[in-house]
């Protein structure tokens, strides 16, 4: 999940605004393209965990492959294909162990 969060310039209110790096306590640095002001971005934004009052739940997709057709797809691209174990493993998204 991606949160998009809109960050203005708290003195000309541009929506031109760039990274600036890391304060030395952690906050992130924003400055303004136009004005070229430098500020700290106060999204009103804290991380609460499970308290945070939002529910979000991502579905879960269908396996590609049964388990046995899954074998059957990682011989095939090792002995006709001439993949090496680690390749296929990586394509299938699995360990070689």
């Amino acid at each position: 999940m991606q949160i998009t969060l809109e960050i203005k310039c708290p003195t000309c209110l541009s929506d031109g605004v760039k990274k600036n790096g890391l304060k030395i306590y952690g906050k992130q640095n924003y400055q303004c393209k136009n004005c070229k002001r430098q500020f700290i971005g106060d999204h009103a934004l804290s991380y609460r965990g499970c308290h945070s009052g939002i529910n979000c739940s991502v579905p879960m997709k269908e396996p590609k492959y049964t388990p046995e057709e899954f074998k059957i797809e990682a011989v095939k691209q090792v002995t006709e294909k001439g993949h090496s174990v680690a390749e296929v493993a990586a394509r299938l998204g699995t360990t070689t162990h």
